[in-house]
């Protein structure tokens, strides 16, 4: 059996006000362990894009419909998540 990284996705969900001005941005806090503040995310289940699995889980976890603009990074250190090799890509 192939082993690799578990693939995720994040999103920084940008807020703004009635005049366009921005205000911050969305944290979730983590009911799994690290507890904390964290952007909102997931796993991409298998049959699904990234970018689906990014909308799909920015309206679970918010309730916000989004639009994605762009790609930020892919962060892939084997240590970032305690429980297993996570490849997170970032919008």
């Amino acid at each position: 059996m192939i082993k690799t990284p578990h693939l995720s996705t994040d999103g920084i969900i940008k807020l703004y006000d009635e005049n366009e001005n921005f205000k911050g941005i969305v944290f979730i806090e983590r009911l799994n362990k690290p507890y904390g503040l964290a952007l909102p995310g997931g796993f991409v289940d298998i049959g699904e894009s990234v970018e689906n699995a990014l909308v799909r889980e920015m309206k679970e976890e918010t309730s916000l419909d989004v639009k994605i603009e762009s790609l930020l990074n892919v962060y892939s250190d084997p240590s970032r998540d305690p429980r297993f090799h996570t490849a997170s890509v970032v919008y």
